[in-house]
């Protein structure tokens, strides 16, 4: 009886620490567990980041490039209003002096003084 009874006291001993060992064995698992699910949030959280940051200087390279765009735009536009001034102020000369040819004036005719005034006037603008 007392063999049976030291073997069911080592048995249950036994019992024990495989359930000790397990538990201590669970606990560390979770442990691994838990430290590799802070990583994975922490990788996860530096992408998202980098992401938005990357993001956030694509919008600004994107604003930057459409303003330079928009001021080559506002240069031609400048570029076409003064030639097409100039061209509009060269027509008018040559229309007066081809008027005051026709009407044989050899002194200055007013039209063509004015024309010039308004060519000087619409240069300086």
């Amino acid at each position: 009886m007392q063999a049976d009874a030291a073997a069911q006291q080592a048995k249950a001993q036994s019992a024990a620490q495989v359930e000790q060992i397990k538990a201590a064995s669970d606990a560390r698992i979770a442990q691994i567990e838990a430290a590799m699910q802070q990583q994975t949030d922490l990788v996860r959280q530096r992408a998202e980041a980098a992401q938005h940051q990357a993001k956030l200087d694509n919008e600004a390279q994107l604003a930057a490039l459409k303003q330079s765009f928009d001021e080559r735009d506002r240069a031609r536009e400048m570029e076409f209003q003064q030639w097409k001034t100039e061209l509009d102020a060269a027509v008018r000369v040559k229309v007066a002096s081809i008027a005051a040819a026709a009407k044989g004036v050899i002194q200055i005719d007013p039209s063509i003084v004015s024309s010039t005034q308004e060519i000087t006037q619409d240069l300086q603008q």
